[in-house]
């Protein structure tokens, strides 16, 4: 009897979309940083706590948190986050969330893309 496929763990499955949203990037001409993460048991490894991917071309650096079919309250986070360091951010550093969604009946999987501008809305 053939075995049962082992479900992927919501930190696998958000690994894997961190790492395609980098390969998309790298096809679009960025360079890309990703830290690498640690174990369960280490401290936080995003970059400044909140971000997965630094992406950077001659225009400017691109910070991107990605996430699995919703926010989870990220929006707000980054939103924050940008007002609270608005005074140290360089002109030339955009913010952006990635969300991967899962495919329905009418639309099919597919990355939604939000900018976070300089006063933490959406662009």
């Amino acid at each position: 009897m053939p075995r049962k496929k082992k479900a992927k763990s919501a930190i696998k499955i958000g690994k894997d979309n961190e790492a395609e949203y980098e390969k998309r990037k790298q096809e679009d001409g960025y360079l890309t940083y990703r830290p690498p993460k640690g174990s369960r048991w280490e401290a936080n490894k995003d970059i400044f706590n909140m971000f997965d991917i630094l992406a950077m071309d001659k225009s400017g650096i691109e910070l991107i948190q990605v996430k699995t079919n919703q926010s989870g309250g990220s929006l707000k986070a980054i939103a924050q986050w940008v007002k609270d360091n608005e005074d140290k951010i360089p002109d030339n550093v955009s913010i952006e969330l990635a969300i991967k969604k899962k495919a329905t009946k009418r639309k099919p999987m597919r990355w939604v893309v939000t900018v976070i501008d300089r006063e933490g809305g959406e662009c």
